[in-house]
């Protein structure tokens, strides 16, 4: 039998209230890494089309001096002779939303006599679940090489893999100017260095902040020292610079997702994103607004929110239960292929 906390002359239980205190992990949607590279929409119907418009026409010119579109002097305007075949062809890509809905049930004499409030912890579990599922659906997206505008190795892009990077191979810099040139070439021009977010694995992010060529531009950096603090302004999770190398920012996607069922006798937990790759994806609301009344615009990764939201209630007063669940229902793509590169084989981890 086990030991009582009392007895004898000790007369005092002790209990949550007198500590105050509890510990639970429990991530909140808002903090999740895919909320800083990919573009969130909201939209009324589960299935829907959006207009993707060709997009190398507005660039296309063939001749060295435009003969095509010149204009002399007595001529008929060229727009009434070749005018029909200078138009934009496009198509009306699908998506299709998935309804997921992580729940719980408690009992009513549970949630009325519990020192904590077990319906506030089960509903941030239920939000992280939720999160992470839609979490899954990016990284599906990411994950999937036929997705992106062009692909290439790290070795093929900028001479070598990221880890083995130093100061005098600079394999991680010349690997992201590759990167750069091809969207810059895919989109016509339109998306610019600073457009781009580099997405990468935690392990991907310790591996590159430990090379030489990183470590090397850190030292004789002003920021060395915060780096070496981790400040928030100068590192990101695993290490790297916020920014890096005039790219619009750096992402280190580190959900979690335990893919073992409860009670099993060992507990599985891997991060979303795979190790040897780094995902390169254009996000940029505010300028593509500016732009075009329609979206998803130029965002290279768009979900498509039906809904995202919590309900708690009692299920039958009869029963006396408490129930609740996160309704997660939204799907993911790749909206503007163009605006994307992925780098496979990219470290040796």
């Amino acid at each position: 039998m086990a030991a009582f906390p009392g007895g004898g002359p000790n007369t005092f239980v002790p209990g949550l209230e007198s500590s105050n205190a509890l510990v639970a992990f429990a991530r909140n949607p808002r903090n999740f890494p895919y909320n800083t590279y990919v573009r969130t929409m909201p939209v009324s119907k589960s299935k829907a089309h959006y207009a993707r418009i060709d997009t190398e026409n507005a660039a296309r010119i063939i001749g060295d001096n435009a003969e095509e579109w010149a204009w002399a002097e007595n001529d008929p305007a060229p727009a009434l002779s070749k005018g029909t075949t200078n138009t934009h062809d496009h198509d009306f890509p699908s998506f299709q939303t998935k309804r997921y809905a992580p729940g719980f049930g408690l009992g009513g004499k549970s949630v009325e006599e519990a020192d904590f409030d077990l319906i506030q912890t089960h509903s941030a579990m239920l939000q992280q679940q939720a999160a992470t599922i839609r979490a899954l659906k990016v990284s599906s997206v990411l994950s999937t090489a036929g997705n992106y505008g062009g692909t290439a190795t790290a070795t093929a892009a900028g001479g070598g893999k990221f880890d083995a990077s130093s100061a005098a191979n600079m394999y991680i810099k010349k690997a992201i100017n590759h990167v750069v040139e091809q969207i810059n070439l895919q989109t016509m021009g339109v998306v610019q260095r600073h457009h781009i977010h580099m997405v990468v694995s935690l392990k991907m992010a310790h591996a590159m902040a430990e090379t030489g060529e990183i470590q090397g531009i850190l030292q004789q950096s002003p920021f060395a020292l915060g780096s070496l603090k981790g400040d928030v302004e100068v590192a990101v999770a695993g290490g790297l610079p916020p920014r890096l190398y005039g790219l619009g920012g750096v992402t280190v996607e580190d959900t979690v997702r335990v893919s073992t069922k409860k009670g099993a006798a060992s507990t599985t937990r891997a991060n979303t994103l795979g190790d040897t790759v780094a995902c390169f994806i254009a996000r940029f609301d505010e300028e593509a607004a500016e732009d075009s009344n329609l979206v998803p615009t130029l965002n290279a990764i768009t979900l498509f929110e039906k809904e995202f939201g919590l309900q708690v209630e009692q299920d039958h007063p009869l029963s006396r239960r408490a129930v609740g669940q996160v309704v997660e229902d939204s799907a993911c793509e790749m909206t503007a292929p163009a605006a994307s590169y992925l780098l496979t084989a990219a470290s040796d981890l």
